[in-house]
């Protein structure tokens, strides 16, 4: 039996710090989705560059953005913070130094929300044609095949 999941209740994680060279863009791509999420939650792990600053400044322009502050420093930690506070049914997670294609959210969660899968992750599209790009995505590629059976 498939359970479909509303695309209207998809939640973006973004764990940043010290992202004052790359946030503003990666939350710029974010908003030019072509699938709305319900809200991007961006998680400030401790920053001490004007990342709050620049997480202020777009959510007095886009309600959808939510400020969540994490003392303890590491990537872990600010993605269970931000974990912690979504509200959506779909947790998406990028990295503030990402930027996305405008399908990037709608062809990563299109699997969950057509009732295919439960989890997805990562994508197999080569936005950077280069030679460690290639490389990694091949070697994320087998690995997950080796692991997804089990």
């Amino acid at each position: 039996m498939k359970n479909h999941v509303d695309s209207n209740t998809v939640s973006i994680v973004i764990p940043v710090y010290n992202g004052v060279k790359t946030l503003a863009d990666c939350i710029s791509s974010i908003l030019k989705q072509k699938l709305v999420p319900c809200e991007i939650i961006i998680v400030d792990n401790n920053s001490t560059d004007e990342t709050k600053e620049i997480i202020l400044s777009f959510q007095k322009e886009h309600p959808i953005i939510k400020y969540v502050f994490e003392k303890n420093k590491g990537r872990g930690f600010a993605r269970n913070a931000g974990i912690n506070a979504v509200t959506g049914s779909i947790t998406v997670m990028i990295d503030a130094d990402c930027i996305a294609d405008t399908e990037w959210l709608s062809n990563l969660t299109k699997p969950i929300i057509e009732g295919n899968e439960q989890v997805v992750m990562g994508s197999e599209k080569n936005c950077e044609n280069n030679y460690w790009t290639r490389h990694i995505q091949q070697g994320n590629n087998t690995f997950n095949k080796a692991h997804a059976s089990g």
